[in-house]
């Protein structure tokens, strides 16, 4: 398993405080190897993406899409990396499954 037990606790607690739709929208994209989230700078989305990426289990892959300077500056999507894949399929399905206990 690539995540340690203090990152377990850590994502858990970042993952109760996404929405259901952010929540869903990592679900999805673990089951789709490339898959990229695309998320606003100043969303709790954003800062369990960030952390991920800060231990390697993520990338921030820059959105390349036409639109205004301000509104680019502002959004950015990641990419969950293969490797780690698996392992936060099956945190998350605990987390969904018993309210995730650390």
């Amino acid at each position: 398993m690539l995540i340690s037990a203090e990152q377990r606790h850590t994502i858990v607690g970042l993952v109760r405080a996404l929405t259901p739709g952010q929540l869903s929208t990592i679900v999805a994209s673990l089951g789709e190897a490339g898959s990229q989230i695309a998320t606003s700078r100043s969303s709790t989305h954003f800062t369990l993406l960030k952390t991920l990426s800060e231990w390697g289990l993520a990338h921030e892959v820059p959105l390349d899409v036409d639109m205004p300077a301000g509104i680019k500056a502002a959004v950015t999507s990641f990419a969950i990396d293969d490797d780690a894949r698996a392992d936060l399929a099956m945190l998350l399905d605990d987390i969904l499954r018993d309210g995730g206990g650390s």
